[in-house]
């Protein structure tokens, strides 16, 4: 019945976005050693297949490993709200706790504004592929290094290499002191099963010598792929790499990137580089649960900013 829903929903326009597809959801969520279920929903045209973390006695709804968005689609309405609070309520009345980010615009999100969710604002670079391809319209560094270097690097699909993506984005989140998604150890066989799977495309940078010096995996549903593992050496692989990678999506008549997320400045200044448009999405939380809030709540006040949670 879900997978059925999706598919009315793509059919009707909906964008799905590549982390939004069931097929993902199942693989990450079973990869992080979590739980994937769809939601009966109770709102027509709507659907959801979300990943469930168990936490003691307690259910909490989490974004699948990697997945900037949330499994939730509905179409948009001129009143979202009458239709979609019903779906609102039965996400509440199943879950002790709930974590959701939802894709600019999405109709759900000035709901769950109105039913006390606590909303945060999000932001990413959105691309057309088409300008993208064109390294003209990049910023004047980006365009000047991937000029000057582009025949140091032979730019390569390759299914065989996202456990080595997945190595450098595992090391780039050594590097900033920032703990990943899932364990570390589960980066590498994430990766592969995605790639297997069909649900991304591992691609590297590779110097004259043969080395790898810059890899992406992008994952791609429909006429939208996004930024998804990713990691480089220093230098300029990767500006070299996203160019190489651009110019195959057009190819493939991709007509949509996204860069997922722009919320950390440096991480956001070398995505601006590339020419896209900044947009806004939502990140909304509830917790339910009364007793489960409270004990967060305490835990919130107890361990200060900057601690180690």
């Amino acid at each position: 019945m879900a997978l059925e829903a999706f598919r009315r929903l793509m059919l009707g326009g909906v964008v799905l976005e590549p982390c939004q597809t069931p097929a993902y959801v199942q693989v990450a969520a079973r990869l992080a050693g979590w739980e994937s279920m769809s939601l009966p929903s109770p709102v027509e045209g709507s659907a959801a297949w979300l990943a469930v973390r168990k936490v003691g006695p307690f259910s909490q709804v989490v974004l699948p490993p990697f997945a900037p968005y949330s499994a939730i689609l509905s179409p948009a309405h001129s009143d979202p709200s009458f239709s979609l609070d019903a779906l609102a309520q039965t996400l509440e009345s199943t879950f002790d706790d709930l974590v959701l980010h939802l894709p600019p615009a999405h109709p759900l999100a000035p709901v769950l504004t109105r039913r006390s969710w606590k909303m945060s604002t999000l932001r990413t670079y959105l691309l057309d592929v088409g300008q993208a391809a064109d390294v003209e319209t990049w910023s004047e560094s980006a365009t000047r290094n991937f000029k000057r270097y582009a025949e140091a690097f032979d730019i390569r699909e390759e299914p065989a290499s996202a456990q080595f993506v997945a190595s450098l984005c595992r090391a780039s989140y050594e590097k900033s002191g920032h703990a990943p998604p899932i364990r570390p150890e589960a980066m590498g066989p994430l990766a592969e099963a995605v790639v297997r799977a069909g649900l991304g495309q591992a691609w590297t940078a590779r110097d004259v010598s043969g080395i790898a010096r810059a890899g992406l995996i992008t994952l791609t549903a429909g006429e939208t792929s996004s930024y998804w593992m990713a990691g480089s050496e220093p230098g300029p692989a990767m500006t070299v790499l996203l160019g190489g990678v651009f110019a195959a999506l057009h190819e493939r008549k991709i007509s949509r990137f996204d860069f997922v997320g722009a919320n950390t400045p440096s991480i956001a200044e070398f995505k601006r580089r590339f020419g896209g448009q900044l947009v806004e999405y939502a990140a909304a939380r509830k917790t339910p649960n009364r007793l489960l809030a409270t004990a967060l709540s305490w835990r919130d006040r107890v361990i200060r900013p900057g601690t180690n949670r």
